[in-house]
């Protein structure tokens, strides 16, 4: 094996201070690469909480509004029956009406008679 001479001694010196600072470099930017990678996962980590309260609210906002519409619906039943009532109940007293009309014209008419047969005085 050959000994190095003082010029393949210098390069060697060069060299290795070049593996040297590119190893210094190659640790810094992976330095830097891990805390962005670190601010990047909390940044996911805080989205993801606000995607998920969002997701939660929105949620909660229909379950809401199934629940007015269920009580909407429930209504709506109830003022269809309270209207067919109300019908029934018109229909009879229109009926009523009509039979008290027919009464009352037929004791009109027998008063008339009789008054139209009392003598003149």
């Amino acid at each position: 094996m050959q000994q190095p001479n003082g010029n393949d001694s210098a390069r060697l010196d060069r060299i290795e201070r070049s593996i040297e600072a590119l190893a210094a470099t190659a640790a810094e930017l992976f330095s830097q690469v891990a805390e962005r990678q670190a601010e990047h996962e909390a940044r996911m980590q805080e989205l993801e909480a606000k995607h998920a309260a969002r997701l939660n609210d929105h949620e909660e906002t229909l379950l809401n509004h199934e629940e007015e519409h269920r009580r909407l619906l429930r209504a709506q039943v109830l003022i269809a029956d309270d209207l067919r009532e109300t019908a029934a109940a018109q229909r009879k007293t229109e009926q009523q009406l009509a039979e008290t009309t027919e009464k009352l014209n037929g004791l009109i008419d027998v008063v008339d008679d009789f008054i139209r047969r009392q003598p003149r005085q």
